[in-house]
């Protein structure tokens, strides 16, 4: 498939992850406005629940997950206050109900394929890369995806 005929120009493969809702954030807050893109994983239940995590943008729900440390939650606290300090006005993270899902499992190659080919970009965020790692690196040669991880 050619690139230029991809339904989006990045899909981030492990959403649902802490790395996978930051870069969401990221690309919802200061994406481009015109950037198609989409979240993909196994479980369609939880990257809706990752949409509205991110577009929360409290973080609660985010560091509790990051392993429910009370230290890690106020670092992360500080942390965010800093750059928002030295930032400025940081704007809102957008809705995200826009934002397509794209279900796919790194243990069936078919859904792998299907999904690449949706893309000119994947960003993996999807671990332990060691586990599921080959398999999408395979599927974004096959389909002539860029591919990009941590």
């Amino acid at each position: 498939m050619q690139a230029a005929a991809r339904e989006y120009q990045v899909i981030v493969w492990g959403a649902t992850g802490f790395t996978g809702r930051l870069a969401c954030e990221h690309l919802a807050r200061y994406g481009r406005s015109d950037l198609k893109w989409a979240i993909a994983g196994r479980s369609r239940a939880r990257l809706e629940e990752a949409k509205q995590s991110v577009e929360r943008l409290s973080g609660v729900s985010m560091k509790v997950r990051a392993g429910g440390d009370p230290d890690c939650c106020e670092r992360i606290d500080a942390w965010r206050a800093r750059i928002d300090a030295r930032v400025g006005d940081i704007q809102p993270v957008p809705r995200l109900q826009h934002v397509p899902v794209v279900i796919a499992d790194a243990t069936d190659r078919a859904s792998l394929a299907a999904m690449t080919q949706q893309t000119k970009v994947l960003l993996s965020l999807a671990g332990p890369y060691a586990l599921v790692g080959t398999e999408v690196v395979a599927a974004a040669v096959g389909t002539g995806t860029h591919y990009c991880d941590m």
